[in-house]
């Protein structure tokens, strides 16, 4: 039985395949799947096709592709039905696929060869539904009725619901969660789901935007999930998004009490989907936020493009707002410099193909200034069009700067709601201008508990430049192992 899959070269998820509880064996493959089964190349002289495990480095992964091939031959055997929506270009790949099955014999029955007869039920078994590639298009609306063709796809005639789906959909927008819904109604009552897709859905903690298509995913699935990785694989899967990825594991035939959770190298047993996040507990989240959101008065009301009258000072709203997420970095030979004197991952050479601000840190150049500031064009040239400045007193903005700069709370709240690309913060900053507060007198303003805090602290160590979990986020499962990032993480919680 097959543990795990390639999606890309040597990369590996889980493989969810159970035949031993699956009713019929039924499989739906959806995605770019392409090295599921391992390299197959056509012989010039035979012209057979074979299976070549030369693309692995380790004997592991060539046992698993290997395994992977006698689950689809059980499959088969069993009488079930394969079913593979895949990009166009990959739709070779999958008939060269069924080629090796016949060619090299996996598919006998008590040692006898197969028949003609069973290579037509073969045939009808597994069925190859390709994309439309050529409508996939930047433009919103061709790209969606790409989509609509592929839910189409997967909901076809066929009586019989998938025992087992493995999911790579596309990731643009929010279309990968529509083919997710779909594959969870097309799954039987006691079916597997393997899925790959940015971790958007998982790591937004927020109640507001999409989170209702989020919670109705996460309704339908929660006492099912098994596990959840989530880890950086921007470099594996050739993107550059600005979020994690994540494989999440269901089984509809368990009622799971916890999930087995394991996020950029910190393991640990979580209760809920919910608590699948790059925080921590989701009730202690929402509860910060809760109680942040009452305070009344936030930064959004203070945000202007305007001139306002001649008491007012500007700051620049850019600088007090960076962004967070993980992204994929170019890497070479030499391998990656994560620098520790800076907030960019470098390569060794010099030169970088993402790099950009953390969260945990701020630019603090920004001077307080009698008129509203300019923008700049595309990062070169000066414009007079003028950019969003935050407004204030010359006392209420040098005491924003401190409480921007210097307490706990607005870096936490920044972490946590801009890590799905939305930058949102300015909907819950306070306007803390009266004076400049400790975070003590913070934490008693707003009532915080002992596990809240401790949340903010423990949260705003992970995300520090030299944390081993934080550089792990940015660069990947491997520029540090698991056992360096759990001892940290055990030793910040502590």
């Amino acid at each position: 039985m097959g543990e795990r899959i390639s999606i890309k070269n040597n990369t590996f998820i889980k493989f969810p395949f159970n035949l031993d509880n699956t009713k019929c064996g039924n499989i739906l493959l959806c995605g770019n799947l392409f090295g599921l089964f391992g390299r197959i190349i056509e012989d010039d002289e035979t012209k057979k096709c074979n299976f070549s495990f030369d693309d692995f480095s380790t004997e592991y992964f060539k046992d698993n592709q290997i395994a992977n091939i006698l689950t689809i031959k059980k499959v088969l055997e069993s009488n079930g039905n394969i079913h593979i929506v895949c990009p166009k270009e990959d739709e070779q790949y999958f008939a060269n696929f069924i080629r090796a099955l016949i060619d090299n014999d996996y598919l006998c029955k008590f040692g006898e060869k197969i028949s003609i007869k069973q290579i037509r039920n073969i045939y009808k078994q597994i069925r190859i539904f390709p994309m439309n590639e050529d409508r996939v298009e930047k433009e919103d609306n061709k790209y969606r009725d790409n989509v609509d063709e592929i839910i189409k796809m997967i909901g076809r005639r066929e009586k019989n619901k998938y025992d087992v789906v493995v999911l790579n959909p596309p990731y643009d927008g929010s279309y990968h969660l529509k083919i997710l819904n779909v594959a969870l109604d097309r799954l039987s009552d006691n079916g597997k789901l393997v899925v790959v897709e940015p971790a958007t859905w998982l790591i937004n903690v927020r109640k507001k935007g999409r989170v209702k298509v989020y919670d109705e995913i996460k309704r339908k699935i929660e006492g099912h999930v098994e596990s959840v990785v989530i880890e950086n694989l921007n470099k594996e899967f050739g993107t550059g998004l600005y979020v994690p990825f994540s494989v999440t594991t269901i089984d509809m035939s368990k009622n799971f009490e916890t999930i087995d959770f394991v996020c950029c190298g910190e393991h640990k047993i979580v209760k809920s989907i919910y608590d699948c996040n790059l925080i921590g507990d989701y009730r202690i989240v929402c509860s910060i936020i809760d109680k942040v959101s009452k305070f009344g008065d936030f930064m959004k009301n203070h945000i202007t493009k305007k001139k306002m009258n001649g008491k007012f000072c500007y700051t620049k709203y850019g600088e007090l707002t960076p962004v967070c997420g993980c992204s994929y970095v170019a890497r070479t030979d030499k391998g990656v410099k994560y620098d520790s004197d800076s907030m960019w991952l470098n390569i060794s050479n010099g030169s970088f193909t993402y790099g950009y601000i953390t969260t945990a840190y701020h630019s603090y150049n920004n001077k307080i200034s009698e008129t509203p500031l300019c923008g700049y064009d595309c990062g070169k040239n000066l414009t007079d069009k003028i950019t969003y400045n935050v407004y204030g007193t010359r006392e209420e903005l040098e005491n924003w700067k401190h409480f921007i700069f210097n307490n706990k709370l607005p870096l936490f709240l920044n972490i946590v709601l801009t890590i799905d690309q939305n930058n949102n913060s300015k909907e819950y900053l306070p306007w803390l201008v009266d004076r400049q507060y400790t975070d003590e007198e913070i934490s008693e303003m707003f009532g915080f508990t002992d596990e809240e805090i401790k949340l903010i602290d423990t949260t705003i160590k992970k995300y520090e430049r030299n944390s081993p979990w934080f550089r792990r986020y940015m660069c990947g499962k491997d520029s540090v192992s698991d056992e360096i990032v759990q001892e940290y993480i055990e030793k910040i919680s502590k």
